[in-house]
């Protein structure tokens, strides 16, 4: 069923925001996408005090899939 804990207002407006986006899919262009994953891959890599962000590698789909199997148990 997935976690049903309180969200935060900033996640909240997030998620509205991310779903905004979606609605117009064709505003959202290559550029974006690379973007939005070079800051998460900088902030992860100051999570984890590396200095070598361009190592950090993301899969799309293996996220998607886990959220798929925490729905299914």
């Amino acid at each position: 069923m997935g976690n049903n804990s309180p969200l935060l207002k900033k996640v909240e407006n997030a998620g509205i925001e991310g779903i905004k986006r979606k609605r117009k899919p064709f505003h959202i262009t290559p550029a974006d996408f690379f973007e939005e994953a070079n800051t998460i891959r900088q902030l992860y890599a100051q999570f984890i005090n590396t200095p070598e962000s361009n190592r950090i590698v993301l899969i799309p789909s293996v996220w998607h899939r886990k959220c798929d199997l925490e729905s299914t148990f």
